[in-house]
């Protein structure tokens, strides 16, 4: 089997040995009872079933041993990548899905062996996660890190290389793949892919819905709110929300101090009479302008 490095038949075999011969005699016991003058089935086969089911014990348990010791040591390969944004440039962050593998972004599969474009068996997993977090560097940067299981870190370490994962920085958008995939012959061995995106105080960002089911950030820094239309700006110590509503404030990430235009009557006294005058406001916010860039108004 693919998590083994024995055919599935032999653990079969193995637990109907295990399992069935004590059972076996569980039952000649209870006849046994029921029927004292019984004949018994004789020493030689006593002890052959006996014998087998020690040995099928003995080849589970040191089967149980090998395969436990397959997943005991973590390998990880770490890939990073800056980001260059301009300062008025808003990120764009998305993931997407492939259609050769899944029918949508929604499709998850933990495990799922397949065959890829051209034909080969491989691996597929959606067993990639995303965080955001704060980095003191001047520019952005993406972290990708491929981990897999095994029996010691070389062997390990060999499988998390063979992860395959893309992504892709186009102007100011960020596309991440949300699966893997790698070599059938690896087997599964707890592959997974972790992305952290790191941004400089100030980045402002959107983040889309799809992200949603990978998300992994501390929600005390970074607290996605579903819908693809808000901003966020990285601050001091979390991540601000710009134009979420303020029943969404439950992390206290929400910036309150955003408002839209308002209308204010101011009265005026001109040559003695009272006039009342009403103007348009505007607060500190944010607005789009012809090219759909994020600017702030103050």
């Amino acid at each position: 089997g693919n998590f083994s490095d024995y055919p599935v038949w032999t653990f079969g075999l193995l637990m109907f040995f295990a399992v069935g011969i004590p059972f076996f005699f569980l039952s000649l016991l209870g006849f046994k009872l029921l029927s004292p003058n019984l004949k018994s089935i004789g020493n030689i086969a006593k002890y052959t079933l006996l014998a087998i089911w020690l040995i099928s014990v003995s080849m589970a348990i040191a089967i149980g041993i090998k395969q436990t010791t397959a997943f005991a040591v973590d390998g990880r390969v770490v890939q990073k990548e800056t980001i260059n944004l301009k300062p008025t440039d808003t990120l764009y962050v998305k993931f997407k899905h492939n259609d050769y593998f899944a029918k949508s972004i929604n499709d998850h599969n933990d495990f799922k062996i397949t065959l890829d474009s051209i034909g080969n068996d491989v691996i597929y997993s959606n067993n990639v996660s995303f965080r955001i977090a704060k980095t003191d560097e001047k520019l952005a940067y993406i972290q990708i890190e491929r981990e897999a299981k095994g029996e010691n870190l070389f062997e390990a370490k060999k499988r998390a290389e063979k992860i395959k994962y893309a992504y892709k920085i186009i102007g100011n958008q960020l596309i991440l793949d949300n699966y893997l995939l790698t070599e059938l012959k690896e087997k599964f061995r707890d592959q997974e892919v972790e992305i952290t995106l790191f941004l400089p105080k100030e980045t402002l960002f959107k983040a889309d819905s799809s992200i949603q089911d990978y998300d992994q950030s501390d929600d005390e820094y970074f607290n996605l709110h579903h819908s693809s239309d808000y901003i966020y700006k990285v601050g001091d110590n979390q991540v601000k929300c710009l134009n979420c509503p303020k029943e969404e404030n439950e992390h206290n990430d929400v910036d309150t101090n955003e408002e839209k235009d308002s209308v204010v009557t101011t009265t005026v006294t001109v040559n003695g009479e009272v006039v009342k005058v009403k103007e348009t406001v505007t607060k500190k916010g944010l607005s789009v302008d012809k090219d759909g860039v994020i600017i702030k108004t103050n």
